[in-house]
């Protein structure tokens, strides 16, 4: 009997469990959900999106983004010195996009470009 009592607690405990999770979870699903609405009803509008897509300084950019490979052939550089200009700061530092892959804003190398150009 006293093991029937112990189980029954335990399984009330649990069920509590349970529901405070799937309310929080919802709750944020929902606020997530709302969100989403209202950026394609913007977008159903023509209106735009706001996304944040902010560097490190805190500017915005629309900037497309290339890949180490696409920079390379730009540059018409070996990986080496990509490298190189990269650690002596002659050129702009990749940014992480995700664990193994870096990228370059086109904006930054376009930059990079016409002041070489300039000089």
């Amino acid at each position: 009997m006293h093991f029937t009592a112990e189980l029954r607690a335990s399984d009330e405990l649990f069920q509590a469990l349970a529901e405070a999770i799937t309310i929080g979870v919802m709750k944020n699903l929902d606020q997530r959900f709302t969100v989403l609405e209202s950026a394609l009803a913007k977008a159903r509008e023509g209106k735009h999106i706001p996304t944040d897509n902010r560097d490190p300084k805190g500017t915005t950019s629309t900037s497309k983004v290339l890949t180490r490979r696409q920079v390379l052939k730009i540059l018409g550089v070996s990986g080496t010195t990509l490298w190189r200009m990269e650690q002596s700061g002659t050129f702009p530092k990749g940014r992480q996009i995700s664990t193994r892959r870096v990228g370059y804003l086109e904006a930054d190398v376009e930059a990079w470009m016409q002041n070489r150009q300039a000089a």
